[in-house]
């Protein structure tokens, strides 16, 4: 079978079109609260967004709006600082993009930091650096419980289906049994973006990203944020329909968005057409255009995609997830747009040599106490060896994993 590295790791990109003039599209909306309770009505418009559009609004979630408003709006003076280790692309249209990226991955301390210097100077990058902070804690509980939702809902229609075994499993046997835990265990990506447009692009018809569906699961994001506060600076976003119709997108900005993206047709809707399930989750296209920034307005946003777990394999064709976005990275860094990752490549443990207080775990020397109060002395009281290891016991050795230094069986 052929390798479908494309599909997985890539922006699976749509035919050219133009959007529909006059068309728009308010996503399903559902409160945050109601992701915690079972409720028939309330349950059923959330998994009909998700399997006949592929987007849906998640409201009132406690402390988001004001934080979304802090981080964005001081991420452009944090992004264009020296030394804050941001990136920038030039679209055709004229557009740049300034971004800063990072990722949260399994385990304590999963939060990664976005800035990694402290020779930036402190008065551009602190008032971001502490929204965006408890901004992400945020989005990361809203996306559990998005997760844990959704997980439910296919459980319970599960239930009444033969049962096809788990979604995903590494190499020596650990199952991802659900949704719930390929989303929690996967890493998840984060980008903060700062787009700016010197020229006058007036016309829909020409995007600055055309027709695609996501990598990943899925992806959480803020709905963009205009510096000169006119709701037209945020840009236009399109999505398109089963149908074919391509309808301009009104978010609310209080809301906090959920679109699936081509992981749910490479890992979940399979596994449902082989336990007979009727379920099937869309994974949505859609496109992005600037607005006129001639008046030097940006605009900002943050996104939270969610990829598989590094160490699942992929059900068709025996690879990890991991070693499948190695090879897209090491041969297509500029097209996968992976900034927080490209660095990222298996090294021979030996090959590294940390400091006193350090250890080298995940392509890193991590401090001792960086996740849990821990050194070799601390560990060896209690008859263990300090080792790098992951959420579920195992130790690192080399290559792609989600670990972190603990006390751990000298077997491990």
């Amino acid at each position: 079978m052929k390798f479908p590295i494309g599909a997985i790791l890539l922006f699976a990109v749509g035919a050219c079109a133009s959007y529909d003039a006059g068309d728009t599209f308010k996503p399903q909306r559902i409160s945050f609260s109601d992701l915690e309770t079972t409720t028939g009505d309330i349950d059923s418009a959330f998994i009909d967004a998700l399997t006949s559009v592929g987007i849906v609004a998640i409201k009132d979630i406690p402390e988001y709006a004001s934080l979304r408003i802090q981080t964005l709006s001081s991420l452009t003076k944090c992004a264009h600082s020296s030394h804050s280790g941001s990136k920038s692309h030039t679209f055709d249209d004229g557009t740049v993009r300034t971004t800063l990226a990072t990722r949260t991955i399994p385990g304590p301390g999963g939060a990664q930091p976005i800035i990694q210097t402290s020779k930036i100077a402190p008065e551009d990058c602190r008032e971001f650096e502490e929204s965006s902070l408890r901004l992400r804690a945020v989005v990361d509980e809203t996306t559990r419980a998005f997760s844990t939702k959704l997980a439910s809902i296919i459980g319970r229609q599960a239930d009444t289906h033969a049962h096809a075994g788990a979604l995903l499993e590494t190499r020596d046997g650990f199952q991802f049994s659900d949704f719930a835990a390929i989303a929690n265990e996967g890493e998840h990506l984060e980008h903060f973006h700062s787009y700016d447009n010197p020229s006058t692009n007036e016309s829909h018809e020409e995007k600055t990203l055309d027709f695609h569906t996501d990598q990943g699961i899925f992806i959480a994001f803020t709905p963009a944020l205009s510096s000169s506060g006119d709701a037209a600076g945020t840009g236009h976003f399109f999505i398109m329909r089963e149908d074919g119709s391509r309808p301009e997108v009104e978010f609310e900005d209080s809301d906090l968005i959920f679109m699936l993206g081509d992981g749910v047709n490479q890992i979940v809707n399979p596994h449902h057409e082989a336990s007979y399930q009727a379920l099937r989750l869309r994974a949505v296209p859609h496109a992005m255009n600037m607005p006129d920034l001639a008046n030097r307005s940006v605009r900002t946003w943050y996104g939270r995609m969610v990829l598989p777990p590094v160490d699942a394999v992929h059900p068709e064709n025996g690879k990890t997830f991991g070693e499948i976005r190695e090879l897209m990275i090491s041969g297509q860094e500029e097209v996968l747009g992976l900034a927080c990752t490209g660095s990222a490549s298996a090294r021979q443990l030996e090959e590294v040599l940390c400091e006193e207080g350090t250890l080298y775990c995940w392509h890193r020397c991590m401090n001792h106490t960086e996740y849990y109060p821990v050194s070799p002395d601390i560990c060896a009281d209690d008859g263990l060896e300090l080792k790098c290891v992951n959420p579920r016991g195992q130790h690192y050795v080399k290559g792609h994993g989600d670990f972190y230094p603990n006390c751990a069986p000298a077997n491990t």
